[in-house]
């Protein structure tokens, strides 16, 4: 039985015996509930007083991204820390990495190439975790590569391993600077990504596998996440 955030708490304790997780998580909890809230009331007014060509409507959906991305800001943490356990079950990558392309891109897939391995990418993954890690990748790939964001996603199966790999075409970054993207708030990564790339590399390694930037003449900017394969 994989563990809830909420059993992280463990019994009553004193003011000084909270570690950094649990006060994180009892945060994430609490915080989510006033968003959600938000999120409710600002698609209900874009729904009575907003037309989808208004600026107010422009400015609500504005607001509506703002709470995903701070829900998304607030997952880094918890995955980060490490609050939730992984409850991995068997995930075919392919078609996990197809959702959350076309959730992400809302319609749009002009800034993103995506190449799927031919057969099966069978792993063992947590699917909310999963989701997180790929979702994390893209996003900092495609605000790497602003102003016109331009990225590529591929899949790929070997003998023991799944890879997964997001790449970027832009200026060569040298390597302190690429290893430095996955401390925690890192200067050289991008503007709201302060944990995305650390939070990232958890989860692979949570789950047997390893996420690191690979070098390469043709894309300057490459980043593989590699798993076990499943039988």
């Amino acid at each position: 039985m994989c563990e809830t955030l909420a059993s992280t708490a463990g019994a009553a304790r004193g003011p000084m015996e909270y570690d950094a997780s649990t006060v994180v998580g009892h945060l994430v909890h609490e915080l989510r509930q006033p968003l959600s809230t938000i999120e409710s009331l600002a698609y209900y007014l874009q729904l009575v007083l907003g037309r989808p060509d208004s600026k107010l409507g422009h400015h609500l959906e504005k607001l509506r991204e703002s709470v995903l991305e701070t829900n998304w800001i607030l997952s880094d943490a918890v995955h980060f820390l490490q609050i939730a356990a992984p409850c991995p079950q068997l995930v075919d990558l392919n078609e996990l990495v197809s959702v959350q392309v076309a959730e992400l891109g809302a319609g749009r897939t002009d800034w993103i190439e995506l190449r799927l391995a031919p057969e099966a990418a069978i792993v063992r993954l947590d699917i909310e975790q999963a989701r997180h890690l790929v979702r994390n990748l893209l996003v900092v790939f495609r605000r790497l590569s602003e102003p016109q964001p331009s990225v590529g996603l591929e899949t790929r199966v070997a003998a023991a391993e799944v890879h997964l790999e997001v790449r970027a075409r832009r200026e060569r970054p040298s390597v302190e600077n690429l290893e430095a993207m996955f401390e925690p708030f890192s200067a050289h990564a991008p503007a709201g990504s302060g944990l995305s790339l650390a939070s990232a590399r958890r989860i692979a390694e949570a789950h047997g596998g390893r996420l690191g930037f690979r070098a390469s003449e043709e894309f300057p900017l490459s980043l593989v996440a590699s798993f076990p394969r499943a039988a």
